[in-house]
């Protein structure tokens, strides 16, 4: 297994690129798709949950949320059980943009696997989905009891 680190962040950098460009046309950023995918598909999330499920730090969540709160593509309101915590909610108007996200990100994933076989995008997805779940658990022995989200 000589650079398969190198390989994955390779094959990051060029889907974020592909994803920058679409995303664009959208007027979305990198770092603002992910927010709405997460809080469309958890509607009422925490904020902080939502900063854990997708390992980014608490400060950047908070610059991220004003920025989609300023855009009107999500709401927030205090949770009722712990009013430290906001529940964050899905506009019409980022529902509305899901269909397009969900497509760049099938069109990429597509184009990038095209010369693989439908078997080898199984092993292939599967072996991702198995590196992946390790390297979160050795994230999370590693980070217990830290405020910090960032990987590894």
């Amino acid at each position: 297994m000589k650079y398969l680190t190198l390989d994955i962040y390779t094959i990051s950098r060029c889907t974020h690129n592909h994803y920058a460009r679409e995303l664009r046309k959208l007027h979305l950023t990198m770092g603002q798709f992910p927010f709405i995918m997460g809080i469309a598909e958890n509607d009422g999330i925490s904020q902080e949950r939502l900063s854990a499920e997708i390992m980014i730090s608490k400060s950047t969540t908070t610059a991220i949320v004003r920025q989609l709160l300023q855009a009107e593509l999500i709401t927030r309101e205090v949770d009722e059980n712990d009013r430290r915590n906001f529940k964050l909610h899905a506009t019409p108007k980022a529902l509305k943009l899901l269909p397009n996200i969900y497509e760049i990100i099938d069109r990429c994933h597509r184009d990038i696997t095209s010369e693989l076989t439908e078997i080898e995008r199984d092993v292939f997805y599967n072996l991702t989905r198995k590196v992946r779940s390790r390297a979160e658990q050795l994230y999370e022995k590693k980070h217990i009891g830290k405020t910090s989200a960032r990987p590894c």
